[in-house]
């Protein structure tokens, strides 16, 4: 696994003292990081926002998903091995963010062997949205991010994945979609590195969507319904022949694309257009 590299610090003038490490530290009002000697304030708002720390107050992403309310949507989670005791569910409140603040692989997300490592199945009125950026979901002999609409059936699922790695321990799908109910599920997911298990999606409705765009899908697609929902990869690196399973009703948009085996060897995948 990945060791941490980031330094949290106490003060401003400590983060600009150092020039090549990252650091991540509360000053003043802000959360602010540095990295490569250039300071960026992430948020002025730690009353609202909700801190994950192993060494800190809220040491879980559970404990933090405890603390989001209707006002209290945003999550930064420190580097760390993050090992939760019972299944992650996310919360029903709509536009919930949860941030890693490091890019790198260094905010590792694991849980129970027997559950999925997160499930997201809201209990909403209107249209949801999720957030999920900068993480690594780790699954072992099971599912990584299970994603349903089974208790909101007539509402639309969106789910936003930024920089999310899926490291697939052993076995088991990288991201599940059951689509128990009928309303459209979408996926928009970008410069994801990488997605370790297969990505299965039931498509049952014709305005689901599956986006990738700059991602690296080691586990290959696979949406096998007759549904003439979107699929579209841009940028993308697939597993050789992680496609053949996908459905010829699903209309496909692919640019920019290669296949890659196990072993490194690249092949072409031809682009596709839909009408």
């Amino acid at each position: 696994m990945p060791q941490k590299y980031v330094e949290k610090v106490s003060s401003l003038a400590q983060i600009r003292n150092l020039p090549t490490a990252a650091g991540i530290g509360v000053f003043g009002s802000a959360l602010v990081i540095n990295h490569d000697g250039l300071t960026r304030t992430v948020s002025a708002e730690p009353k609202t926002a909700i801190y994950v720390d192993p060494d800190g107050a809220v040491k879980t992403l559970a404990a933090a998903f405890a603390l989001v309310t209707a006002t209290r949507k945003n999550i930064y989670m420190f580097p760390g091995e993050y090992v939760e005791t019972a299944q992650l569910k996310w919360p029903s409140i709509s536009g919930v963010n949860v941030q890693g603040l490091d890019g790198s692989g260094n905010v590792v997300i694991s849980g129970p062997l027997t559950v999925p490592t997160l499930t997201v199945n809201p209990t909403c009125a209107t249209t949801f949205e999720m957030f999920l950026q900068n993480v690594v979901l780790e699954h072992t002999a099971q599912v990584g991010l299970e994603i349903d609409n089974e208790l909101s059936p007539t509402k639309k699922l969106i789910i936003h994945l930024n920089g999310v790695g899926f490291s697939q321990v052993s076995s088991g799908n990288s991201i599940h979609v059951t689509h128990t109910g009928a309303a459209a599920i979408r996926i928009y997911a970008k410069n994801c590195n990488e997605i370790e298990g297969l990505v299965l999606f039931h498509g049952t409705n014709v305005d689901d969507r599956v986006r990738f765009y700059d991602s690296v899908l080691m586990g290959g697609v696979t949406i096998a319904e007759a549904v003439a929902m979107e699929f579209t990869l841009h940028g993308c690196i697939v597993l050789a022949g992680g496609l053949a399973a996908m459905h010829g009703t699903v209309v496909q948009t692919i640019s920019g694309c290669v296949y890659r085996t196990d072993a490194g060897v690249y092949t072409e995948l031809a682009n596709a257009y839909s009408a």
